[in-house]
């Protein structure tokens, strides 16, 4: 907590033993975002969870392991130019490179960027 919401936040809050509402919280960085209620909080998390089901294992593995190396002091630019360079080269990439010269602009439509995947992530996974 201390290294997303810095130091004199995470100590006031650490020893104070405070409630923090989902207003603050998403103001301090605590959450990315609050849900209205139940309902709402499903449709948040089946459109990120969909969203990150239409990108490939290798990108979604390099992130995860870029975002650890920099917050253990190992994460650096050329890292990260070596990964992208490596996912550059797969069929994927080259595919989606390809769409999007064909397409253009209407490449980043939904129904182009989500390759046609079902509408909740719980079929995705069934």
């Amino acid at each position: 907590m201390t290294k997303l919401i810095g130091p004199g936040r995470a100590m006031e809050l650490m020893l104070s033993s405070r409630a923090v509402g989902h207003k603050e919280a998403t103001r301090l960085g605590l959450v990315n975002r609050a849900a209205d209620d139940e309902d709402h909080l499903r449709e948040l998390v089946d459109a990120l969870a969909t969203r990150i089901a239409v990108f490939p294992l290798g990108v979604i593995e390099g992130t995860k392991q870029s975002v650890r190396d920099c917050l253990d002091g190992r994460g650096s630019m050329r890292n990260d130019m070596q990964l992208l360079g490596k996912l550059a080269h797969t069929a994927i990439a080259q595919k989606a490179v390809s769409a999007f010269i064909e397409h253009g602009e209407q490449y980043e439509t939904k129904d182009m960027w989500e390759l046609g995947l079902p509408d909740t992530a719980i079929e995705v996974w069934e």
